[in-house]
């Protein structure tokens, strides 16, 4: 992967202590270090494939699509979202191909004495993806392998959104296949779901606008943009990815090479900054940067790069 410019500082005390860099797309405005390489999308791919296992024949209500498209925390209502799912199609917790995980949130954590496949944040999703290929006929003991028939469909649909071919494919850490794109090509794929005036990609966008809270969790940036920026879109991804796009066709996508999250989400709200404006864009512009359990300097995008 070719490095890309210097985006995030991080400053303690005034003094510059770390770099973050990256890439950064805003469509067809701006485009900041090489957005046109492929990468790993990681969990960002999650809409697009919610996308195409809803033109598949995925019938769950809204908070459940909301849950297919998640990278959840793991909490009670998450949990109880992917149970009903699983119950829905007569599967269990068994069947989930996810690897055991705990809750991403501490205090979820606590509650579950041990790791559990149900409480990993992709459980979601596997749930989806089983209950698709029930609807279709499909094996289901064989769903996470890459030439089974619904990976084949749901790159074709990734393939459509993005408007380009995926250049790679890969094995997600929940084992699920896993499609490179450009950082260009997800912003293009964002755009078209946040666009939507029907359809499964209307699905999707409709879910995640109604239900952001099943999409991350409490806290999550994810969470807290959609809830505060209306008709929003927006998925984080592990290794520094984080992708929106708004109803009007604005899109951002943002990589950071050393796949540091606190630096995706101030560059991603950076890009955001440029088109639109809300409160919450304010309040995760910068992260605190604390010495001795006080302030002592924060996470910043850097300027005069937009």
């Amino acid at each position: 992967m070719i490095t890309g410019i210097p985006l995030v500082d991080v400053v303690r005390s005034g003094l510059v202590e770390s770099v973050h860099s990256g890439h950064l797309v805003v469509l067809d405005a701006v485009e900041l270090g090489h957005p046109r390489q492929p990468l790993f999308p990681r969990s960002s791919n999650k809409p697009l494939q919610a996308v195409g296992m809803r033109r598949l024949g995925l019938d769950v209500p809204p908070q459940h699509l909301a849950l297919a498209a998640a990278s959840h925390n793991g909490e009670a209502v998450h949990v109880a979202g992917v149970r009903a799912m699983l119950a829905s199609g007569e599967f269990g917790e068994g069947d989930l191909g996810c690897p055991p995980a705990w809750s991403l949130d501490e205090t979820a954590s606590r509650t579950w004495p041990e790791p559990r496949r149900i409480t990993m944040n992709c459980s979601g999703k596997h749930a989806a993806m089983l209950l698709t290929c029930r609807v279709n006929g499909w094996p289901t003991k064989t769903y996470l392998e890459p030439d089974h028939p619904l990976h084949r469909s749901l790159r074709a649909t990734v393939e459509d959104l993005a408007e380009e071919r995926v250049a790679a494919v890969g094995v997600d850490g929940c084992g699920a296949p896993l499609f490179a794109l450009s950082l260009v090509g997800l912003a293009r794929a964002y755009r078209r779901i946040a666009t939507a005036q029907a359809g499964p990609e209307r699905d999707v966008a409709d879910a995640m606008r109604a239900y952001p809270e099943l999409v991350a969790g409490t806290g999550r940036a994810a969470s807290r943009l959609m809830a505060g920026i209306p008709g929003l879109i927006a998925k984080d991804g592990a290794e520094g990815v984080f992708a929106a796009a708004l109803p009007d066709g604005t899109a951002v996508a943002v990589k950071i090479d050393d796949g540091t999250q606190r630096a995706a989400e101030r560059a991603a709200v950076a890009g955001l900054r440029t088109v639109t404006a809300a409160p919450v864009l304010e309040e995760l512009a910068t992260a605190v940067v604390l010495g001795g359990g006080e302030p002592v300097g924060e996470i910043r995008f850097r300027s005069g790069l937009l």
